[in-house]
């Protein structure tokens, strides 16, 4: 569940040498939100804190152990408090959600997600990046913002570049698809 990113690339080299820090990062995708739930959400935390170890966790490979014995998966309530007293193991740790108003809200899987982060222990440093929507904004009342937008020229030279690489059909089209993608994005 983790791509790239610049603010993950960046994070991770900084740290890359201090075994007491970790860098976790979920990118939330629209067209992934079936396979997104909560649970799943957490998991790829902890799944990613087990790969980065230099050890086996006792209390994940215990967690696995019993759920495989049973043939059963662990419950939100389970993985979440596993996640916790791993991330208690750490200095600092920090956890990058990329555009969380992907996050399914029709379900409360964006709200139960953003009740578990907030559990966390006070080790934990958060960024979230998402779309402008009033209900993020309520859910991130008083805290540190940066609005940042696209200007035009950027996101003409991107669109350019793009149909640079794409067929000649559509290389003569480029100047009603730069304009029409501009007139679209407003900023995103």
């Amino acid at each position: 569940m983790c791509i790239r990113s610049i603010v993950v690339d960046h994070l991770r080299t900084t740290f890359e040498s201090d075994d007491d820090i970790a860098v976790l990062c979920i990118y939330c995708n629209y067209k992934e939100q079936t396979e997104q739930t909560v649970i799943n959400l957490v998991a790829s935390l902890l799944k990613q804190i087990f790969q980065d170890s230099l050890t086996s966790p006792k209390s994940i490979t215990s967690l696995y152990s019993c759920h495989k014995k049973k043939s059963t998966r662990p419950t939100l309530s389970e993985i979440t408090m596993v996640l916790e007293s791993e991330i208690m193991m750490y200095s600092k740790v920090f956890i990058v959600i990329d555009a969380l108003d992907e996050c399914r809200e029709d379900n409360a899987t964006r709200a139960e997600f953003l009740q578990v982060l907030r559990s966390l222990p006070g080790n934990v440093n958060l960024m979230v990046t998402s779309r402008e929507l009033p209900s993020i904004a309520r859910d991130f009342r008083g805290k540190k913002r940066l609005t940042i937008r696209a200007n035009d020229e950027d996101v003409k030279r991107y669109v350019r570049g793009r149909i640079a690489l794409a067929p000649r059909h559509l290389q003569g089209l480029q100047e009603t698809i730069v304009n029409k993608v501009v007139e679209k994005v407003q900023g995103m």
